[in-house]
C-alpha cells in the first residue's frame, strides 16, 4: 500500500515570491505535475520543465525549483499539482520502478492526472478515513502512476521507461505456468498473485507484453488443449470441459462454438484421430 504524508491540487504563489527548496525525509516520493514553466534544480543538475511536465523525485532527492520567468504582476502566479507518499510493499515498488525518476516526462492528458490529483487530495482531507477509502487513495495513485508509464509507453517515449525486468519475468514465467496448466481455477487475481504485483498493474502489463487480456489468453489456450483432448483421446465432452477448467459443460460447448464454429461433437468428428500435437506448443512470439 502507499501512505500519504501531504497531497496539493492547483497549489499557487505569485511568480514574483516563489522558490521551492525541499529535502524530504527518508523513504518520501514526491511526483509533481508542473503547470507552470519551471527551473527544477535536483543534486546541482537543472532542468527546464514545460507546462505540464511531471517528475519523480525519489527518496533523499535535495531539489529547488522556481519560475522560469519572474513577474511582478500579481495576478502572475505559479502553480502545480503534487503528492508526496511513502511506498510499503513490493507490489507498489514494482510500480514506482516503471517511471524513470528526477525526468522531465511528458504524458498525454495531463489534465486527467490533475483531476485524478484533485480527487486524491479531497480524500486526503477528510479527517477520520476509513478502510475502503484508503483503498481508494491507494488506487487513484496506483492508477496515476500506471497512466503515465503506460502513456509514455503507448507514445513511443521508450527511454522514459524503465520496467523492472525481474517483474516482467516473473508475468511471463505466470504466463507459462497457466498455459500449461489451463486447467486450474485462474483468476487476475491470483495470477497477480503469483507474480508478485498487483492485480492493475499485472492486467495493464500482461496486455502490453502479450497483446491480449489474461483471461483472452487463457480461454483461447483452453480451446486449443480441448481440441487436442477432443480429437486425441477417448474423453467425453464434459471430461474434456473439466480437465480444462470449465466448472459446467454446457458453458464449455458455447464457448468453444464461438470460437471455431462448431460444437465440440461436431469438431470431433470431423477432425478424430487428425495429427494436433501442434495446439500443444506455447506461443511465445513476440514476448
Amino acid at each position: 500500500m502507499f501512505r500519504f504524508f501531504e497531497i496539493g491540487w492547483n497549489y499557487s504563489h505569485p511568480s514574483k515570491m516563489i522558490y521551492v527548496n525541499q529535502f524530504d525525509e527518508p523513504g518520501l516520493y514526491s511526483l509533481v505535475l508542473f503547470r507552470s514553466p519551471t527551473i527544477a534544480e535536483v543534486d546541482g543538475e537543472s532542468f527546464e520543465v514545460e507546462p505540464n511536465g511531471v517528475m519523480l523525485f525519489p527518496p533523499g532527492a535535495k531539489r529547488c525549483y522556481n519560475p522560469r520567468k519572474r513577474s511582478m504582476d500579481p495576478d502572475d502566479m505559479w502553480s502545480n499539482d503534487f503528492i508526496k507518499f511513502y511506498v510499503d510493499g513490493e507490489a507498489q515498488a514494482d510500480i514506482i520502478g516503471s517511471i524513470a525518476p528526477l525526468t522531465p516526462l511528458y504524458p498525454d492528458r495531463t489534465e486527467h492526472i490533475s483531476r485524478v490529483i484533485k480527487e486524491l487530495s479531497e480524500m486526503y482531507r477528510v479527517p477520520d478515513k476509513t478502510p475502503e477509502l484508503r483503498r481508494m487513495m491507494d488506487n487513484r495513485l496506483e492508477y496515476i502512476l500506471l497512466f503515465i508509464a503506460l502513456n509514455l509507453a503507448d507514445n513511443n517515449n521508450v527511454k522514459f521507461i524503465n520496467v523492472n525486468a525481474a517483474v516482467i519475468r516473473r508475468i511471463k514465467q505466470t504466463r507459462t505456468y497457466m498455459m500449461e496448466n489451463p486447467g486450474l481455477e485462474w483468476d487476475v487475481n491470483k495470477l497477480a498473485e503469483r507474480a508478485g504485483v498487483s492485480q492493475s498493474y499485472f492486467f495493464r502489463l500482461y496486455k502490453k507484453i502479450f497483446c491480449t487480456s489474461p483471461m483472452q489468453d487463457l480461454n483461447a489456450r483452453r480451446i486449443e488443449k480441448a481440441k487436442y483432448y477432443l480429437c486425441c483421446t477417448q474423453l467425453s465432452v464434459k471430461e474434456v470441459a473439466y480437465k480444462i477448467g470449465y466448472k459446467n459443460e454446457y458453458y464449455f460447448i458455447r464457448a468453444f462454438k464461438a470460437a471455431t464454429g462448431l460444437t465440440p461433437g461436431k469438431y470431433c468428428k470431423l477432425h478424430q484421430n487428425n495429427d494436433t500435437s501442434n495446439v500443444l506448443y506455447i506461443n511465445e512470439k513476440n514476448v
